[in-house]
C-alpha cells in the first residue's frame, strides 16, 4: 500500500510541475514574447487570434500495486478429551506465517491439561503451515511449576467444520506427552485476514 501512495504522490507532483511549466510559458507568450518561438519550444499552440492557448499534457496514471497476499490465520478456543481423563483446554490466537520477531512468527498458543500437569502459554511460534481447512504449527513452551522444562510442541488441526464437533486437534510435546481428538466444546477457525 505504501508503494501505491508513493507512486501516486510522484504522479501528483509531476502533474503539478507540468501545470506550472504550462502556466509559465502561457504567461510569457501573453506578455509579448515571440509567438513562433513559444510555439516551437513549448507544449502550447498559438490560436488564430494570436493568443497563446496551453495544450493539455496527459497526466500519467499511477499503476496500482497489487496488495500482498494475505496470510491465513488460525484462531481457536476449545476442549478435547484428555489422555488421563478430563477435558484439556486450549486457545490459539492469531497464529499465522508472519514474522513477529527475528526468531518467531505471529501468534499465541495456550494449552492446559491439569490431570497431566501440562499447562503453558507461549508466543514462541516457529513454523505455521495452512492448507485449506488443515493447519499445523510448531513452537517452544515452558512447562512445570517448581521444576520448569522447555519443550518443543507440534499441533495439527482441522478447522471450519459444521458442526464444530467435527473439528480435530492434536498436540505432541518433546517430553512424550500427546493428546488428540475431536472437539468436545468450542471451535477452531482458519480465516483470511485483512493484509492491512
Amino acid at each position: 500500500m505504501k508503494s501505491f501512495w508513493r507512486k501516486s504522490g510522484r504522479a501528483a507532483l509531476g502533474a503539478l510541475v507540468a501545470s506550472f511549466l504550462i502556466w509559465g510559458v502561457s504567461h510569457a507568450g501573453a506578455s509579448g514574447n515571440d509567438d513562433s518561438r513559444v510555439a516551437q519550444n513549448s507544449p502550447t499552440a498559438v490560436s488564430p487570434q494570436g493568443a497563446v492557448t496551453p495544450t493539455p499534457t496527459p497526466t500519467p496514471t499511477p499503476t496500482p500495486t497489487p496488495s500482498p497476499a494475505s496470510n491465513p490465520e488460525i484462531n481457536a478456543e476449545a476442549t478435547i478429551d484428555g489422555p488421563n481423563g478430563g477435558h484439556p483446554q486450549f486457545f490459539i490466537l492469531d497464529v499465522e506465517n508472519e514474522q513477529a520477531t527475528n526468531k518467531f512468527l505471529e501468534g499465541e498458543f495456550g494449552y492446559s491439561d491439569h490431570r497431566s500437569h501440562i499447562t503453558f502459554v507461549t508466543g514462541k511460534i516457529q513454523t505455521v503451515t495452512i492448507n485449506g481447512n488443515q493447519g499445523a504449527f510448531t513452537g517452544i513452551a515452558t512447562i512445570g511449576g517448581k521444576h520448569k522444562q522447555t519443550v518443543q510442541f507440534t499441533v495439527n488441526l482441522t478447522a471450519n467444520q459444521n458442526p464444530a464437533s467435527g473439528d480435530t486437534f492434536s498436540i505432541s510435546l518433546s517430553n512424550g506427552y500427546s493428546a488428540s481428538g475431536n472437539l468436545t466444546s468450542g471451535w477452531i477457525s482458519i480465516l483470511q485476514r485483512d493484509p492491512q
